[in-house]
């Protein structure tokens, strides 16, 4: 499905029924990373996951920022004409740009789902190294990306069919919207602090094995963030959507089951 926003054209996969849950995917990937899981959640949802600017189908721009990204999400949900509050989740980066949200739009959110991401700014270093890895992809492509991430994406468990699949839909991303967001990354806010002032039904998600955003640092979040549920994905590294989806459809349905207690 494709809708005209006014930040430009964007692809999004919408269920079309039930209350909203939105889902927002990682770095460099799209919507797709959502589909394993998306026919396991509960009756009485409607998932909705958009790709996010400069990635898969969606709008593409030589520069954007977390802000920029998180905007063009409320687009979206504006132009289906989703104004109601929302559970809005995300991974990896699609997590940084929920913090985003929480800043923003918290008017618009009725629980957050955080799945393997960080609430911290990148070092300088870290930040220089976004800014080279995003010229590498302007060059080269975002395959380039994908072998940066091999042995650390999934866990040493996941079958390499699953690994590859996922590895060659990583190198078919666009290069300026890849570059762009490789850069946002490296500019993006510290959200430490965004942690304490969230006061809506929060669920953690980490898997087991995850090397990027491991699960002490999800521990570390879960204790800031009040209240917050966590969910720990046996057998899964930063990918639990597509490494271990009935695990994480589980723990997320058992969420969902709890916010109409």
């Amino acid at each position: 499905m494709r809708i005209v926003t006014p930040l430009g054209d964007f692809a999004l996969d919408d269920s079309s029924r039930g209350l909203p849950l939105v889902l927002l995917h990682g770095f460099p990937l799209d919507r797709s990373m959502w589909r394993p899981i998306t026919p396991l959640i509960r009756d009485g949802w409607r998932v909705i996951a958009p790709d996010l600017l400069g990635l898969g189908e969606s709008a593409v721009r030589p520069a954007a920022s977390i802000a920029e990204i998180t905007d063009s999400v409320f687009a979206v949900l504006d132009a289906i004409g989703v104004h109601d509050r929302v559970v809005l989740g995300g991974l990896s980066m699609g997590g940084i740009v929920c913090f985003e949200a929480w800043r923003r739009y918290s008017s618009r959110i009725a629980a957050l789902l955080l799945i393997d991401t960080r609430p911290n700014a990148e070092t300088p270093e870290g930040r220089a190294s976004r800014y080279e890895s995003a010229a590498h992809i302007e060059r080269e492509g975002p395959r380039i990306v994908a072998d940066s991430m091999r042995g650390r994406l999934f866990a040493p468990s996941t079958s390499s069919a699953v690994q590859e699949e996922w590895f060659a839909r990583i190198g078919v991303q666009p290069r300026v919207g890849a570059a762009a967001c490789a850069r946002a990354l490296g500019d993006r806010a510290d959200s430490w602090t965004t942690l304490e002032t969230i006061n809506v039904p929060t669920l953690v998600v980490v898997g087991d094995q995850d090397v990027i955003t491991p699960p002490a640092l999800a521990n570390e979040m879960h204790a800031k963030i009040r209240g917050s549920q966590l969910a720990v994905i046996k057998d899964a590294g930063h990918m639990p959507p597509v490494e271990q989806p009935g695990s994480t459809a589980s723990a997320i349905n058992d969420f969902l089951a709890g916010l109409g207690e």
